[in-house]
Order: structure tokens, then C-alpha cells, then sequence
């Protein structure tokens, strides 16, 4: 039965550019339009490149916040709050500060995305206290996975007495059902691909790496790596140093992926963490057999429909790669990858959020 709620939402996050976090807001915001609530998002800075996606879902993106210096921010945030009348969500550190400062404990609650430090690169105290400074003004934190969770806790980043809320990533299905992936018989050449911002943490060197072993096999392969980021020059640097120009192609950031994604036979993801990984929902939603790195919320996401490597080793994901390497293996994982993306649908998603937000109404009316 689904849970009654306010009509009203409104959502803060740092940025409305395409990834992981976004996205899944605007899956999100989707589902509470459809719902018949009024959603509002304020974001605070950067290209707002999903505002038109946003805006087309009758999703209303306001840009009053965006660029503004953090105090101004605060100030308009708390009479736009005062005005709406709803529950404040924010979404990523930045809007987590801004939103607890504008707005404390009654319809105020943040989600976390990351199994990493609330301010990466600030010392662990630093980080201790800001994100525990947003938790005594907040009535609740999402985490995004169990894996997200253990972390905060272990981090001392939340306490175990603060209620941390588990809702896993929602995901729209774009396959038809009846659709089905062509395999390529054994023996063909076989198209690798992985998607993320170039960044240590998604680690792209190990699968650069590999390459030059693939090579070496009867089989010919080929890796596409899509995004954007700063390790580009050195990631482009290392596969031309290794030979790999012919066998590794860069396609930079693109907006929508899935035409690649089709086109490819198997995806890997080499994370060194991950909050969750929503790319694997829409790996397995392309009936991409998945093969990634063991750690964090990953084994949380993939369960038994994919293969997993030990983080750092080369030599497991190769062998990893090469039993793919036969039809019959990629078929059935394929099959696999289809059947566990329907665990993470964005109803389920929605209901889960709705029961907290409730229950968030139901508290303050008690308190009054």
C-alpha cells in the first residue's frame, strides 16, 4: 500500500551534471511527479545539464541558488523553505551544509551517494564534524546501500544511534521486453567497454593494462571507455605507450551511452569503491554480461548475476575476461543481468522514500 505524504518536496543538490547522484534524482523526482506531488530542485552550482530532462518531466529546476555565494545561499534557501512549506532532501555535501543551515531537524533529510570521506582530501576530524553537524539538524540520512552505511558508521562520520535509512538506487527500464542481445559466436572479436569520469577512483589504467595480454590471445578484443575527466591525458599516454591505439578508443563524456552500451559484449566496472554503481543497472539493463572489481557496494548490486575480480589483481580480471570469451558463458550471463536489474526498479525506490517521509511528518506531529 503505498504511504501518503506531503504533496510538496523539494530537493537541494550541488550540481545537476550528469552522474551518479543526478541521475538518480531525477529518476526520483520522476516517480514523485507521476505521484502527484509538486517537486521542486535547487542546485548550487555548475552547468545545470540535466535541467531540460528535469523540465521535461514537470520537474521544476530553479537556478536563484546556482553561483551564489555560500551565505546568500543560506539566506534565500530559508525563505524559499519558509514560502514552500515541504520537505527539504538534500543531496551530496555541499547541499547537505547549505540545506542544515537553512533548515533544522522538522521535514529535513539528506542522502548520501558515496562511500567516501564528507570532504575528500580534509582531514578525518574535518569530516567528522561536518557531517555530523548536518546530522543534528537533520531527522534522517539515506544511504544509498549497505555498503554506504558500514562506512559512515565506520568512519564515525554518523553515529549508530543516528537512523540511517537504506534505499537502493531506482532504475526505468528502457528494454523492450521482448528484445533480446545478439550474441557473437565464439571466436568473433569481442567489445569491452566501461563508462565513468576518469578519476583514480574507477581506476581505467587496470583495464588498459590488460589489454596488451588480450592482445596476445587468439581472440581479438577491444575496449571502449567512455567519460570524461582528468587521468584522460594519462590514460590516453599509457595506451599508446603500450601499443593499444588500435585496440582501445576514447569517446570522452556523452550524454547518453546506451548506443554503445548495445553495441558492446561485455562491461566492466574497476572501481577501486563505489557508493553504488548505477552504470551496472544500466549494463544489466543492455543484457551486458558484467564482470567487476569486489569491493564496496558492488557485490551489493551485482549478487550472483556477474563475475567480480579482486580489486587490484590484473591476472583474475583477465581470466575473468577471457571465460566471457565464449558465447555460451556471455548468453547466460546476459540472462542474469536482465532478471537482477528488476530488483532496482524506481517504484520500489519511490514506496521506500515515501515510508520515510511519512514517518518524518508523523514525528514532527507528535513533537508539536
Amino acid at each position: 500500500m503505498e504511504a501518503k505524504i506531503t504533496k510538496k518536496i523539494l530537493h537541494v543538490i550541488t550540481t545537476i551534471e550528469r552522474g551518479g547522484a543526478e541521475n538518480q534524482l531525477l529518476e526520483l523526482a520522476r516517480q514523485q511527479v507521476n505521484h502527484g506531488l509538486v517537486v521542486k530542485v535547487f542546485y548550487l552550482k555548475g552547468d545545470p545539464e540535466l535541467a531540460s530532462a528535469f523540465n521535461e518531466s514537470g520537474i521544476s529546476v530553479e537556478h536563484k541558488l546556482s553561483g551564489r555565494n555560500v551565505l546568500v545561499q543560506i539566506f534565500l534557501l530559508r525563505r524559499i523553505i519558509n514560502e514552500f512549506d515541504s520537505i527539504v532532501h538534500a543531496h551530496l555535501p555541499r547541499a547537505e551544509l547549505v540545506s542544515a543551515l537553512a533548515r533544522k531537524k522538522a521535514r529535513f533529510i539528506f542522502s548520501r551517494h558515496n562511500a567516501e570521506p564528507f570532504y575528500p582530501g580534509a582531514p578525518r576530524f574535518v569530516c567528522i564534524l561536518l557531517s555530523r553537524f548536518v546530522a543534528m539538524r537533520a531527522a534522517a540520512c539515506v544511504a544509498i546501500s549497505y555498503a554506504v552505511r558500514d562506512f559512515l558508521i565506520q568512519q564515525r562520520e554518523l553515529s549508530i544511534r543516528f537512523p540511517i535509512e537504506i534505499v537502493h538506487y531506482g532504475f526505468t527500464s528502457s528494454r523492450k521486453v521482448q528484445s533480446a542481445r545478439s550474441i557473437k559466436p565464439s571466436g568473433s572479436s569481442i567489445k569491452l567497454i566501461t563508462v565513468g569520469r576518469m578519476v583514480k577512483q574507477k581506476n581505467q589504467a587496470i583495464l588498459i593494462r590488460i589489454m596488451k595480454e588480450l592482445t596476445l590471445n587468439e581472440v581479438s578484443f577491444h575496449l571502449d571507455i567512455v567519460g570524461e575527466g582528468p587521468l584522460r591525458p594519462h590514460l590516453e599516454s599509457l595506451s599508446q605507450s603500450l601499443g593499444l591505439s588500435k585496440f582501445v578508443t576514447f569517446h570522452g563524456k556523452i550524454n547518453n551511452p546506451r548506443e554503445l552500451l548495445e553495441r558492446a559484449d561485455i562491461f566492466i566496472l574497476s572501481s577501486i569503491y563505489e557508493g553504488f554503481g548505477f552504470v551496472l543497472l544500466e549494463a544489466m539493463d543492455c543484457a551486458l554480461p558484467i564482470i567487476a572489481a569486489r569491493n564496496s557496494a558492488i557485490p551489493e548490486v551485482i549478487g550472483n548475476s556477474g563475475l567480480m575480480y579482486e580489486t587490484h589483481s590484473q591476472q583474475d580480471l583477465i581470466e575473468k575476461v577471457l571465460f566471457l570469451k565464449d558465447s555460451e558463458s556471455r548468453n547466460k550471463f546476459a540472462a542474469l543481468s536482465v532478471d537482477r536489474v528488476e530488483n532496482f526498479s524506481s517504484k520500489i525506490m519511490y514506496e521506500k522514500m515515501a515510508v520515510i517521509y511519512k514517518r518524518i511528518y508523523q514525528s514532527e506531529k507528535k513533537a508539536r
